[in-house]
């Protein structure tokens, strides 16, 4: 099985049902666990499924899956299933052959069992006898057939179940005009089924003259076939070619007949040439160097061979495909893959980029507003200052909508999970609506169990992102009323410490229209295009937070009355942590209080900070500064500077920029580590993902 698929057994364990899966083709897959239901179910006797299956070497195989249930629960579910897998490729690539072969060829066609049944037929049918190819299949062929053929016919038919080739065969077959055509047939049998040619040779029949006709008309179906065609002696020399076979090799006819196939180099010709003359059917599938020219060419081939009543062997036959372009194009296709994939690179780079470029300044003049907002100020002034500060926090929920939504489209962006306290990420979110919710005069509420655990394995970041998207959008479209964030356990597995946990948002505002529930969660959609006028932001967090629930396992839940309000919801399967009991303040009886730091304390202190955007650099200095007069601040604008002055001043902390010039704040803090393994380094970054490090240098 493993070796079927390019692997050994040892390279699949442990092997399960989920790895099975894995490689089976994406649009294969549902088909397949649908019938495995099915049989489940007892709704069919026994599992049994075509499908692909992707190969070590990056190729696919067709399978036969084939199964069924030996054992089941007490309670009827499955418990034991054996089952095969058989490689059918080569069965697959064969029927696409006949079926290509049934589309182009001139004569009749068709497959039929031994029982006298029509399996399929070919649209020449249609043509000579006026019948449909749907009357004719699953019709039986003897009622066509003219009473005086029937018992030649019957003995035909007993030639063929004893697996002997039926050629030259002719009989009458009646149209739909009630008039009746002659059949010269060629039969081969394989197990209960016939496979047959039949040429119309009633004209030939009546009237001799029209033999040429026919016969000229066979050459040219043999000569312009869109398909090399060519036959073979019992020794593998060639006795025919048509043009297309020239042309595919780059020779002559001259050049080709006589020539034994057997003597060529190309060992996988000469064995697909063995299986033809041992009475299989041989493939070819590869580049082929013909020896009559310099060409090169990329063929599929199919060789199989002719035999007479007695099983001898008569005509060897083969059919070749060009395949070059098919093959140009798969060159194409990589090519463009790694073109694509590069292109991802810079737009991740271009990211990174614009996350450190644009949120810098902005950070700017937010921290800036905070600081100027603690100096005396006059109410206008605060005014406008409140003003700025609020236009560049929107703005800066706007980049990151845009950055996130950016990431997602690159396929970049990855959750981070960690132990996470969820009432502390709960009310972080909530507290961040709090001022807003005041302003617009409505009520912000909370409800729901307060029996969940207090810390979940989760990415808490995104979490509240997800919380916060929803909160605010509830929040902005609620002129009147409330918005209540609801919370509740729905179940818990002690022995698995997993909980499944309840998340909705409700609101008593504007609602949404039926029709434009599915359309608010495509990007930059804010639903009815009179509202994105109205109601400010870009239309990505309802986007952003479909994604971010779909890689978390889960889905949003949208349930809508317009002029009524909305609720978003979903739900989390969450794995838990057994709380500690929180630690208590032990006060100092004889001190009564903690002790406070003083400014003393930060006497001869130094910090180093690392930055080479100077209005950062003067923010923190001016933070730092405001905190405690009695700090000595080392300003160094790149990383060998920093350096540098570490060497010469041994600071007591570093605020360390990641993207710096001339060494990185990475290298930076790699090689000051090497020589002092305690000093607190607090890295300061705008980046827009987080960075892929080997260790953790800060």
């Amino acid at each position: 099985w493993a070796q079927m698929i390019g692997y050994t057994k040892e390279k699949l364990e442990p092997f399960t049902f989920d790895t099975w899966k894995k490689m089976i083709h994406p649009e294969d897959l549902q088909k397949c666990l649908n019938k495995i239901q099915e049989h489940f179910s007892d709704k069919s006797s026994r599992y049994e499924c075509q499908f692909r299956m992707n190969h070590k070497k990056g190729h696919y195989i067709w399978i036969q899956d084939k199964g069924k249930v030996f054992g089941k629960t007490q309670e009827g579910k499955p418990l034991l299933m054996y089952g095969t897998h058989q490689d059918i490729t080569q069965t697959k690539e064969a029927s696409e052959q006949l079926e290509r072969f049934f589309s182009l060829n001139l004569d009749l066609l068709c497959i039929a069992d031994t029982d006298g049944n029509f399996i399929k037929v070919n649209k020449v049918w249609e043509k000579i006898l006026g019948y449909t190819v749907e009357e004719l299949e699953k019709r039986k062929f003897l009622e066509f057939v003219h009473p005086d053929d029937v018992e030649s016919t019957l003995k035909a038919i007993s030639k063929l179940s004893d697996q002997i080739i039926v050629t030259g065969f002719t009989n009458r077959y009646r149209a739909k005009d009630g008039s009746y055509r002659y059949f010269e047939w060629y039969s081969q049998p394989y197990n209960k089924l016939i496979y047959a040619v039949a040429r119309d040779v009633t004209e030939r029949i009546n009237n001799q003259e029209t033999l040429q006709e026919s016969e000229e008309k066979f050459r040219l179906m043999f000569q312009y076939s869109p398909v090399g065609i060519f036959n073979f002696d019992k020794n593998g020399v060639l006795l025919d070619v048509n043009d297309n076979f020239v042309n595919i090799i780059g020779s002559s006819r001259k050049a080709l007949i006589g020539l034994n196939m057997m003597n060529l180099p190309d060992k996988k010709l000469v064995r697909a040439v063995e299986e033809a003359l041992n009475g299989r059917q041989g493939y070819y599938n590869d580049e082929y160097h013909p020896v009559t020219s310099n060409k090169s060419v990329y063929v599929k081939g199919v060789f199989t061979s002719i035999k007479d009543n007695e099983g001898n062997f008569v005509v060897g036959i083969g059919i070749f495909e060009d395949i070059s372009e098919q093959k140009k194009n798969e060159k194409a296709l990589i090519k463009a893959k790694e073109e694509a994939q590069a292109a991802n690179r810079a737009k991740s780079d271009f990211l990174a980029s614009m996350s450190h470029e644009i949120r810098t300044p902005i950070n700017g003049v937010i921290g800036f507003s905070d600081l100027l907002k603690s100096t005396p100020l006059n109410d206008t002034q605060r005014e406008y200052n409140d003003i700025v500060r609020q236009s560049a926090n929107s703005l800066l929920g706007i980049i990151n909508d845009i950055l996130d939504f950016s990431k997602i489209e690159a396929g970049k962006f990855e959750l981070q999970y960690e132990k996470t306290n969820l009432y502390a990420t709960i009310d972080s979110a909530l507290n961040l609506l709090n001022y807003k919710t005041l302003e617009k005069d409505i009520e912000l509420l909370q409800s729901g169990s307060r029996n969940m655990p207090e810390f979940v394995y989760t990415d808490p970041l995104r979490l509240r992102q997800i919380l916060l998207n929803l909160l605010s959008n509830a929040v902005k479209f609620t002129d009147k009323g409330e918005v209540e964030l609801v919370v509740k356990k729905l179940n818990e597995n002690p022995q698995k410490k997993l909980v499944r946990i309840y998340f909705a948002v409700k609101d008593t505002g504007i609602g949404i229209k039926e029709d434009q529930i599915q359309r608010i969660l495509e990007p930059f959609n804010q639903g009815d295009n009179i509202n994105t006028n109205k109601f400010e932001g870009t239309g990505l967090g309802l986007a952003i937070t479909k994604t971010l629930l779909e890689k978390m396992g889960s889905q949003l839940t949208i349930e809508s009355t317009f002029g009524k309000g909305s609720t978003f919801s979903f739900e989390l399967r969450l794995k838990y942590y057994d709380s500690k009991p929180k630690e208590v303040l032990i006060v100092d009886e004889k001190r009564g209080t903690e002790e406070k730091d003083t400014e003393s304390d930060t006497i001869g202190k130094k910090i180093l900070i690392v930055e080479d955007n100077k209005i950062n650099m003067q923010y923190l200095e001016t933070v730092l500064r405001a905190e405690n007069k009695n700090l000595t601040v080392l300003n160094a604008y790149d990383g060998e500077t920093a350096l540098d002055l570490f060497k010469k001043e041994r600071p007591d902390a570093i605020f360390m920029d990641i993207q710096l010039p001339k060494m990185n704040g990475y290298e930076v803090t790699k090689r000051i580590r090497l020589m002092d393994k305690e000093i607190p380094i607090i890295a300061i970054t705008a980046r827009a993902s987080s960075p892929s490090l080997p260790s953790k240098p800060f």
